[in-house]
């Protein structure tokens, strides 16, 4: 991921941002079904939720994992 530091500022790149969530939604569907991973599924949804509120997202129309 591409962070960059611009007078006190932040700048996370579209892009990076994109693969990340694509990453996270991987992880999310390996780990669905498995009980004792809740805690991590619950911070992977967490993370992808923020990433959508970074990106400007709907975050309550992500529908992807239906």
């Amino acid at each position: 991921m591409s962070v960059h530091k611009v007078d006190r500022s932040v700048l996370i790149e579209e892009k990076a941002m994109r693969q990340r969530k694509d990453e996270l939604y991987k992880l999310v569907g390996e780990i669905m079904d498995q009980h004792d991973l809740e805690t991590l599924m619950i911070a992977a949804l967490s993370k992808i939720a923020f990433i959508d509120y970074m990106l400007g997202l709907d975050v309550m129309e992500n529908h992807r994992l239906k």
